[in-house]
């Protein structure tokens, strides 16, 4: 889902002229490939955690005792746990793995956009807003793809 979330942004932004569909390809090749590598390292480990048997599974078990306590007083209000404590259970715990499951792939695949056009064209001496980024942003008062959009409504639009 990520992945289709990060390329949509990424193809609208081909769509409105901001970027070139090379420069969205590399993009999307740069931001996703260590973020897919990360969930499945991620993945991984918790399937250990899952399988492990003897000493490591009674430690894994007691370990989460904290836990199975706050659920058995209410499933629907848990009791707080210490803010140090950290579930085995990553899949489940945006504590334990906040950049998992806390991702905003749509926000991501914007700051890649925004990140390279800060690279490209003169900058501005006060702000620091490069010609690529204000560009971007100002596009949105010249051509808000309104017009756009109604001249190729119900034609196939070839990209």
């Amino acid at each position: 889902m990520e992945d289709g979330i990060f390329l949509g942004r990424i193809v609208s932004e081909v769509m409105r002229g901001t970027i070139d569909l090379e420069t969205g390809i590399h993009l999307y090749e740069k931001k996703r490939i260590p973020r897919a590598f990360h969930k499945q390292q991620s993945a991984f480990v918790n399937g250990k955690l899952y399988a492990v048997k003897g000493n490591e599974k009674i430690a894994r078990d007691k370990g989460m005792e904290p836990e199975l306590k706050a659920w058995d007083q209410s499933v629907m209000k848990p009791a707080e746990l210490p803010p140090t404590y950290r579930s085995w259970a990553m899949f489940a715990s945006p504590a334990m793995v906040p950049s998992i499951l806390y991702y905003d792939a749509e926000g991501d695949a914007d700051f890649a956009v925004d990140e390279w056009l800060m690279t490209q064209g003169d900058v501005d001496k006060t702000t620091l807003v490069s010609k690529g980024l204000r560009e971007k942003w100002f596009s949105a008062i010249w051509d808000n793809g309104v017009d756009r959009w109604e001249s190729v409504k119900g034609r196939e639009v070839k990209l």
